[in-house]
């Protein structure tokens, strides 16, 4: 709303101060949503004084904009997780939400560790990297959210649970079978055939195989076949 100046004149052309005929207590209005505000002025003339002029009134009509509500954010990250022992996971913030569609900020934190040693990568993204300490027993840890819209935040909790790592139980076959083998001088050599699908772990993984045949050469795989073509006795390991 723009405003004008109103200049009075009186007879004795004595100075009028404007402000003395503003209630003071409308100065600085602020008017509220849907609200209807009046605002009077009032000229008091001196006794004895003559004063002259024109009065100009108008309404004026303006609106007020109300305010868009703010409702607060959403924290979800999902969870529980499982992770083998110092070994890394990555947490999942994306469903966390906002009703006004509002931008979110992301905060995670490691709330319940009894080991201490457990750390995130990235923590203010919306999918950080949790990484898992060494344990020797199975280990549960606390993992907070915080995620903010510019006004309010929210809050969630999730849990990780570390698995230990127990060692795994190498076992194997091959054929032909024998305690040793034996390769005399001028034969052609032999191709032996290795299987260590009876191995074990109680974790119920194993990452990988490896194999040393005893003539200098190795061996990957759960299966894999080797043929010794030199003079001697090898023993397989």
């Amino acid at each position: 709303m723009s405003s004008k100046a109103l200049t009075l004149e009186n007879l004795h052309h004595e100075d009028i101060d404007l402000e003395e005929m503003l209630p003071s207590s409308e100065a600085g209005m602020t008017p509220r949503e849907n609200e209807n505000l009046v605002i009077k002025f009032t000229f008091n003339p001196n006794a004895g004084n003559e004063y002259q002029g024109d009065f100009l009134t108008a309404d004026i009509t303006f609106g007020v904009k109300p305010s868009t509500p703010n409702d607060p954010p959403s924290a979800h990250p999902n969870g529980p997780y499982t992770v083998p022992s110092g070994d890394s996971i990555e947490l999942d913030g994306t469903e966390s939400e906002d009703p006004d569609g509002d931008p979110l900020t992301y905060l995670w934190e490691i709330k319940n560790d009894p080991t201490g040693e457990a750390t995130l990568t990235n923590p203010e993204s919306e999918k950080p990297t949790f990484n898992a300490p060494d344990v020797d027993s199975e280990t549960e840890i606390t993992v907070k959210l915080t995620v903010d819209d510019g006004k309010y935040t929210d809050t969630e909790t999730t849990k990780v649970t570390v698995k230990s790592n127990s060692p795994p139980t190498a076992a194997f076959k091959y054929s032909p079978s024998g305690e040793d083998l034996e390769i005399k001088a001028g034969e052609a050599g032999i191709t032996v055939d290795f299987d260590a699908s009876g191995s074990s772990d109680p974790d119920g993984s194993i990452e990988s195989y490896d194999w040393k045949f005893g003539d200098g050469s190795n061996g990957t795989g759960k299966t894999t076949s080797h043929t010794y073509t030199e003079e001697g006795c090898w023993l397989y390991l």
